[in-house]
């Protein structure tokens, strides 16, 4: 069986009351009479339990004595595949591979720098400058192609546009399959996530201010991570619910091929899992779910 030692985030205080404001506090102010329903999120893309109690799920009391579940993810929000390369920079990029013509390389296994020479020759780049005054509909557009780091794509996004982050940790046998080198240790990859989003933010925003992020991942033990090291952003587990496909959502979606792992055999298990490790919720596509209810 396999371990996994998560050690606190190191460097910032991200914790209930700390800089940061936590998302369900973000929306406890004057809650509206109707609660709309937010807009959908495309997705890209073993029973573990834990003590965590961080909240992941806030109950507020309305004028009227009914109690709203009330979080930060209304409103709309544009989703990007984020991963880590070999210098611990979090980069946006979509597929586990990265087009190097003939070398085999994932994004692990390059530095920063080396990334976006990559970007710039061909012509992926994301020139901060010239996309500054983009509409959110063209930025849905423009991002899945883009190659950039984390920091200056959340330096360039206009502030009241969510970003929905859909972390990318490659399990061993996505690895084996595209040969890929490097691995960044789980701390060291949530590490440097968290703190790129912090300094990124507060360095747009000011020391308070809090861009509405809300994380998502098909790999468990990054989301049980992620709620781990901080109160302060919502955590979605992304599932397939055990559905052997060739075509997932996204291209670095994991499915029950890619890892020997109870947490992604099925929709029971993805559930338990999310309970046990206090996530805000699961995402899976409609039709499974569907599926699901229609087999019992």
């Amino acid at each position: 069986f396999e371990v996994n030692l998560i050690t606190p985030f190191q460097g910032v205080k991200l914790e209930v009351g700390g800089a940061v404001e936590t998302y369900w506090k973000s929306m406890a102010v004057s809650p509206p009479a109707v609660v709309k329903p937010a807009p959908q999120l495309a997705l890209s893309n073993r029973s573990v339990g834990s003590a965590h109690t961080s909240p992941s799920n806030r109950s507020i009391i309305t004028g009227g004595g009914h109690a709203l579940t009330v979080s930060s993810v209304t409103g709309n929000f544009v989703q990007v595949v984020v991963q880590v390369t070999r210098d611990l920079h979090p980069v946006v990029f979509t597929d586990w591979k990265l087009p190097t013509g003939d070398y085999d390389l994932g994004v692990s296994d390059v530095t920063l720098s080396q990334f976006e020479a990559l970007a710039q020759s061909i012509g992926r780049n994301l020139n901060v400058a010239d996309e500054a005054g983009l509409m959110s509909l063209e930025w849905h557009k423009i991002l899945p192609g883009s190659m950039v780091s984390l920091a200056k794509l959340i330096a360039a996004i206009p502030s009241g546009l969510g970003l929905s982050l859909s972390l990318a940790y490659p399990p061993s046998r996505i690895r084996e399959k595209y040969s890929l080198r490097y691995r960044i240790d789980l701390n060291e990859f949530v590490d440097a996530v968290l703190r790129t989003i912090y300094d990124a933010s507060t360095s747009v925003e000011g020391q308070y201010g809090r861009r509405r992020i809300i994380f998502m991942s098909s790999a468990p033990d990054i989301c049980a991570s992620l709620n781990w090291k901080q109160p302060n952003y919502p955590v979605f587990f992304v599932t397939q619910c055990g559905k052997h496909t060739a075509n997932p959502p996204g291209p670095t979606t994991l499915t029950i091929d890619d890892a020997n792992d109870r947490r992604l055999t099925s929709l029971a298990a993805a559930v338990e899992f999310s309970k046990a490790n206090n996530l805000l919720g699961i995402c899976l596509d409609a039709h499974l779910l569907v599926r699901h209810l229609h087999s019992n």
